[in-house]
This record gives C-alpha cells, sequence and structure tokens, in this order.
C-alpha cells in the first residue's frame, strides 16, 4: 500500500484542495491482489487504488489467438512487458474530486483533485489507451481499425506487432533489436517491466518448439479440479452425458447457487484453450440465475472429463499454410423452455483452430434450413472480420474461402437469390451470406455429418464420433505429444495417470527379483497408471510412425526419466531434486549422457557408476571403435524404442545371456545406428545396484 502511494505521488495524481460548494467528492478504496507465476507461486503483492466506478477494455480472444498462430508460422519473437501503474499516466478531461485514500492524511474539509486518471475510474481506461496510442503511434505504431489493442509497424523488411491487454503487452516481429527499441521507447514513457520470451500471459500456458506453439492452461484446470475436491474422481470421456437436455425446472433448486456460479465462470475463462468444452459451459452458463442439481451434477460431470485431460491445449503449428476454413452447423430447437437453436462455427487458420463459438439464436427458426442460414449468417460476419484482421497482420488469405455446412438446403439458398416461403421473413442481415457468395469472400460447400467439425459444438455427442471429431481441433496433449518439445511440466501432474492415443504401442520394462522384463501394456480407458512396489520398477515407453515418448518423463521431449523414485521434483526453473531414487537418464540427443549423469551426482542424485562397474573388455570396445564420443554420437532414441519393439516381450539379462554375450550383442545393436546400448548400460547399472 505504501508503494501505491508513492507512485501515486511520484506522478502527480492528485493535488489536496478544499472541496468546493456543490460538489459531491467519489469514494474510493483499497483492492489487494497477488500475481502468480504458471507455477502458481507468488510474483507480486499488489495494491491498488480504485474509485468507485469501474471498465477496462482488452484485446479480443480471437485476437490473442491470431497473435501467436502467425508468430508461429513465421517464426517471430515473443516478448513479453508489463506497464507499472497503467491508468495513472491517463490524463484528466474533467475536475473529479474524490475522498483522501485510508492511510494519506489531509486537513478537515479538504478532498483530492484528480489529475491524472485512477483506476476505476470509467474514463481511466479510455485515457489511458489514448495515452498510450498517442505515445506508440509517435514511434511508427499503425492501431488497427478491426482491433483497437493491435498495434504493428514496418520497418523495411521487418515487422513489429504489438498486443495490449490492460497493462499486459505481447510484442512479437522478425526482428530482435527492433523489439528492444520499442522496449527502450516504452520504458522512457512509461516504466516497462521487461519479462523476456512470453511464458505466462492472462493465465495463459505458452510453450514453443520448431514445431509450433501450444497454449494450455494446465495449472488452471488442476485449481479447478482440486478446488471442486475430485482429484481422485474417475474421469469421464466426454464432456457431458451424450444425449442430456437440460431445462430451467430440473428437479430441486440448489440451497448454495454461488458454488455453481463461481465454478461456471471460471469454466467460461478456461474455454479460451479448450474449445472441447464449449458446448457444455454454454448450457451450464444459462442456469446461473437458479441453478437445479441436474446442472451441479453436469458441471461435476465435465469437471470429471478435465480432470482426465490436465494438459491439453491448442497447437498452433508452425507449418500450417496461410488459408482460412470455416465450419457452421445448427442443433435446432435444442432449448427445451425456448425451443430455440443452437448456433456453433469454428474457423481454422491453416490447421490451426482460431475462432469458435457456440450461442443460442435470438429468435425461434421455423424450420432447420432457417436455422442453419442464421448459423452461417453468424458464421461469415466472424470470418470476414477474421480476413479484415489478418491484413493488419500483413498477412492477404487467398480467396474465397472454403465454407462447410451439412445442409445442402441451405447451399441452395445461398446459391440462388430468390425470395422462397421457408426465407422471405428472414432479417436482411442473415442474406449478407449472399453478399459475400457474390463477392467470391466465401464458397460454400457441402461435408457429411461425420466430418461436421462444428458438430462438437453443438450437442452432446456419443463416445466415438466425440473422438473422432477432437482428434481434428488441433486439440494436443502437452506431456504426450512429441510437437511440444521440450516443454517442462510439473511432475505431480503426471504423476497418476497419462492419457495414451490409440496409435501408440505401449511397453513396460521390469526389474524385479534381478530380471529385466518387457512387456507389452494393456491399457484401460486409455490411460496408464504409476505404479512402485518394493524393488519393481515400472517405466514406460510408447512408440508411434517413429515418434518415441518416455512416459513419466518431466520434460515433453524425453530429456529425464526417474524410475523406481520414493521422492522426486522438477520445477520449471530447472531445478532436480531426488530423495532417493534409481535413476535413468535419457535425452534425444544421447551425447549428453554422461554430462547429465555427472549433473546428477553433484546433485546428490544416486549415481550409477556405470563406467567402475563395466567389464574391462567392453571398455577395449569402446575404445577401438573410438571412443565415448563416437559412440555416443551414434546413439538415437527413436531407434531404442524400435528396437524394444522388435524383441521378444521378456529378456532376462544374466540368466538367458553371459556377460560377455550381453556385451557383444549390445555393441552389435549399436553399430546398427541405434541406441539400444543406452538401455542395456542402464539395465546393466540397475542390476549391479540392485541389493
Amino acid at each position: 500500500m505504501k508503494a501505491e502511494l508513492t507512485a501515486l505521488e511520484d506522478n502527480n495524481t492528485w493535488e489536496v484542495v478544499p472541496l468546493p460548494q456543490w460538489t459531491n467528492a467519489i469514494g474510493c478504496r483499497w483492492v489487494y491482489k497477488l500475481k502468480l507465476r504458471a507455477d502458481r507461486s507468488v510474483d507480486t503483492y499488489k495494491a491498488r487504488l480504485l474509485a468507485n466506478e469501474c471498465f477496462s477494455p482488452v484485446a479480443k480472444v480471437v485476437t490473442v489467438r491470431l497473435f501467436l498462430v502467425i508468430s508461429a508460422i513465421f517464426n517471430w519473437h515473443i516478448h513479453r512487458l508489463d506497464v507499472n501503474n497503467a491508468f495513472l499516466h491517463g490524463y484528466l478531461d474533467e475536475d473529479i474530486f474524490m475522498e483522501a485514500p485510508e492511510g494519506f492524511h489531509v486537513p478537515t474539509g479538504h478532498v483530492c483533485k484528480l489529475k491524472r486518471s485512477l483506476y476505476g475510474l470509467k474514463q481511466a481506461s479510455r485515457q489511458w489507451n489514448q495515452e498510450f496510442t498517442s505515445k506508440i503511434a509517435s514511434f511508427g505504431f499503425i492501431q488497427s481499425k478491426h482491433d483497437y489493442c493491435l498495434f504493428t509497424k514496418h520497418s523495411g523488411s521487418d515487422f513489429l506487432v504489438l498486443l495490449l491487454y490492460v497493462d499486459d503487452i505481447l510484442l512479437a516481429g522478425s526482428s530482435t533489436d527492433m523489439i528492444t527499441e520499442v522496449n527502450v521507447f516504452l520504458d522512457k514513457l512509461f516504466t516497462i517491466k521487461d519479462l523476456g520470451t512470453a511464458k505466462y500471459f492472462l493465465g495463459l500456458e505458452i510453450a514453443r518448439s520448431s514445431q509450433g506453439i501450444i497454449v494450455t492452461q494446465a495449472t488452471y484446470t488442476k485449481d479447478i479440479v482440486l478446488d471442486v475436491g475430485l482429484e481422485h474422481a474417475r474421469s469421464t470421456t466426454t464432456p457431458l452425458p451424450p444425449g442430456i437436455k437440460f431445462s430451467c425446472d430440473a428437479g430441486a433448486r440448489l440451497n448454495s447457487p454461488e458454488s455453481y456460479r463461481r465454478l461456471v465462470g471460471r469454466l467460461l475463462y478456461l474455454n479460451f484453450t479448450r474449445p472441447d468444452i464449449s458446448h457444455a459451459t454454454q448450457q451450464l452458463s444459462q442456469f446461473l440465475q437458479s441453478p437445479c442439481q441436474q446442472h451441479w451434477d453436469a458441471a461435476l460431470h465435465l469437471v470429471r472429463y478435465l480432470k482426465g485431460s490436465l494438459n491439453k491445449g491448442l497447437f498452433y503449428s508452425a507449418h500450417s499454410p496461410l488459408t482460412l476454413k470455416a465450419y457452421s452447423d445448427v442443433d435446432w430447437a435444442s432449448c427445451v423452455d425456448s425451443l430455440r437453436s443452437l448456433t456453433s462455427y469454428c474457423i481454422f487458420l491453416g490447421g490451426s483452430l482460431v475462432s469458435w463459438k457456440t450461442k443460442k439464436q435470438n429468435t425461434v427458426s421455423r424450420s432447420t434450413v432457417e436455422a442453419e442460414y442464421r448459423s452461417m449468417g453468424i458464421t461469415v460476419c466472424e470470418l470476414a472480420w477474421i480476413v479484415y484482421l489478418l491484413r493488419d497482420f500483413g498477412v492477404q488469405i487467398p480467396t474465397p474461402i472454403l465454407f462447410l455446412c451439412d445442409s445442402q438446403a441451405v447451399l441452395h439458398i445461398v446459391a440462388n437469390p430468390v425470395f422462397h416461403e421457408r426465407t422471405k421473413h428472414l432479417e436482411i442481415d442473415c442474406h449478407l451470406v449472399r453478399d459475400k457468395f457474390r463477392e467470391r469472400l466465401i464458397a460454400p460447400s457441402h461435408v457429411s455429418s461425420r466430418d461436421q467439425l462444428a458438430d462438437i459444438f453443438t450437442k452432446p455427442l456419443v463416445v466415438p464420433l466425440f473422438l473422432s471429431l477432437l482428434s481434428k481441433l488441433a486439440l494436443i496433449d502437452f506431456v504426450a505429444n512429441p510437437a511440444c518439445g521440450g516443454g517442462v511440466v510439473r511432475t505431480h501432474d503426471c504423476a497418476y495417470s497419462m492419457h495414451v492415443t490409440s496409435s501408440f504401442r505401449v511397453y513396460r520394462v521390469i526389474l524385479r527379483r534381478r530380471q529385466l522384463a518387457l512387456t507389452e501394456e494393456r491399457r484401460q480407458r486409455s490411460s496408464l497408471s504409476w505404479r512402485y512396489q518394493g524393488w519393481s520398477i515400472d517405466m514406460y515407453f510408447a512408440r508411434s510412425l517413429g515418434i518415441s515418448i518416455v512416459f513419466f518423463s518431466i520434460s515433453a521431449s524425453p530429456s529425464f526419466v526417474v524410475v523406481g523414485a520414493e521422492g522426486w521434483h522438477y520445477d520449471r526453473n530447472g531445478l532436480f531434486s531426488i530423495k532417493s531414487a534409481y535413476l535413468l537418464t535419457m535425452s534425444l540427443s544421447a551425447r549428453w549422457l554422461v554430462a547429465s549423469l555427472q549433473e546428477v551426482a553433484v546433485m546428490g542424485g544416486v549415481f550409477f557408476r556405470i563406467l567402475g562397474r563395466l567389464s574391462r573388455r567392453f571398455m577395449r570396445l569402446v575404445q577401438s571403435s573410438g571412443g565415448w564420443r563416437h559412440i555416443l554420437a551414434e546413439c538415437s532414441f527413436p531407434r531404442l524404442i524400435w528396437v524394444l519393439s522388435q524383441i521378444p516381450y521378456s529378456v532376462t539379462i544374466r540368466n538367458k545371456l553371459s556377460a560377455d554375450a550381453w556385451l557383444r550383442w549390445s555393441y552389435g545393436e549399436l553399430r546398427k545406428g541405434g541406441s539400444f546400448f543406452v538401455f542395456l548400460i542402464v539395465a546393466y547399472a540397475i542390476y549391479e545396484l540392485s541389493p
């Protein structure tokens, strides 16, 4: 609070004056807030002095998604900036008097006359936006006419994009030097905090690799599950039970609707990165005023679904083509109470999902055709706006844009501009579809119902159809997908179970009674559980399309694996700690193996002592082949998994193979170009270290 008062005085926000006659002073209040990091640890303790009126303009959600997609495609650098005391920088055009805040003493009868805007004033956000716009325009940026919080700048071959969300800024561009120049310019005017590469923004966790950008709300999702108390509940496969219908009169009213409202409000924000729950959140949000037990049970069903898919997020590929594609669908007269239809659409930029919506139509439609036509009109408006917005990003979209609908009748109405008995009463704005068709903005085409991606936003689907459509939404598991390369997750987020797609073959490596066995794991409900009992060590491998994953690794692309750990943790700062365990270290670049083992030893982990345990004969083989550097350079992790999938399900060390034969065989596999060598080194080490 003292820091906030100091900032207000240093910024010359007010002057103490007597209260003029016939003038009322507005009130004020202190608001305290914790600013958290992505791992939910405290970043900053904040105190804000607010006047008793509040409004704030922000960037649109679709604009944020497009910002990330374009940055991934053009490989732009993304930086995050934060403006200190943003609203205090705007100047007021009116005389506003405010009571003295708590902790600030003034003479009796005196008040504070505001000279600059203050948090909570209805004009504060407008004044801040005008001040920021004028300053950033003087640096050469142009404000978008389609989203006033988007600014762009051309400088030769370089291009910069700035996105403003109240006092948070995302800055992306092809030149890091230009980004630095903008940072220095803004810091002179507003006192900017440079937060470096954007990894966390508005509750979104952003991870990046050469394959693209993935945006998740994994920590936020887990907090929801924990707050409801369903962390140990059985997960569900779909957000809502298939075929369920909701109504206002669905049984007894909840005694405490506040819990329902709070839960649904949090789920609505999760819709930012989870299109699979769009329909469920729309349905649940209709009953905030007077929820029933059915609605609460459905909300818990949705939380259980999220519990089984904590790490899902939107994947924006760096290799997506710059083309748009739209799907539109409707569920006619789906509302039991009003018989209004449910509109849904989804729009892709290349293979990246950038916009979707589930919304009840404003009027009752007389037929399915009418409802579909209205839905197309809503989708075309969104599509046209996205085209204009992409031009501000410097992207020209080829037209006409493919527009997919599963109603042949609607396609005929769009292509034939005649007054039909079923459409003559429709509002003029619905016929925007025909205008955009004549302008060749859209190319309507028919799609079968089973391939209609917008269907997932209109109704609760049966499990096979839901999973089929879900797989086409570019919604992936942050942990289990190799495209996420290098993103670190907290170990306790995946310590119990993990989702495995049907394309993976999963194997389990077991050490029991000094025997190493490899068995193919049977899956239940597409998930695997981690088990550690006594001296058994379970470790999961998967193989799909030649790309390998190690489950319960601490990185999305396998770098560390802990097996049989008593207590272990890996945080986002790269700090590794282990209480007592057998440790296996692997990397996609296996030449890093020795260095990582030494690092583990320094950190107090259990060092394998592999080098001292190996026989002299094996060491001679190593030296004769060019040394460790040559061998490690030949290792490849996918080769390891391929070898595992080819050999019999059970391999026993020492009982079936002598030590010499085992060493010769491993060296032979190594010469074939694989890293089965690494696997056998680990197996031998575990054997030697076992009691």
